[in-house]
């Protein structure tokens, strides 16, 4: 017998995040699945350049307190229950040298019911 939570499909959170954060970089970095599977926690990261430094982190915490609402936020494809700050935002320039900040976020989320 298969276990209908196993048939769920997961919370795209990447696309959702992306979509909410049009100036940042998002990808997930890790998802663990909880019991009884149909909650994900997923290692979120986020990342925003700027011109400058100064620039940079005024984004990251513009962008850093859009994140904290998030599971305030309706959604069609399923339901934001948490999210936890990890890390940063922090300092962490891209490869080129752009100024640049990222932070690390648990994101707790579960498909719609139906």
């Amino acid at each position: 017998m298969v276990n209908p939570a196993l048939t769920y499909t997961p919370p795209d959170i990447e696309t959702h995040l992306g979509a909410l954060l049009p100036d940042a970089t998002v990808w997930v970095v890790d998802a663990l699945y909880e019991w009884p599977f149909w909650t994900v926690t997923y290692q979120v990261r986020v990342r925003v350049t700027g011109p400058s430094k100064q620039a940079a982190s005024d984004l990251a915490w513009d962008t850093h307190g859009v994140i904290l609402q998030i599971p305030r936020e309706p959604w069609e494809g399923g339901v934001v229950l948490t999210v936890d700050p990890v890390t940063g935002p922090a300092w962490l320039p891209t490869a080129d040298g752009k100024p640049a900040y990222a932070g690390l976020y648990a994101v707790t989320a579960r498909p719609r019911r139906t």
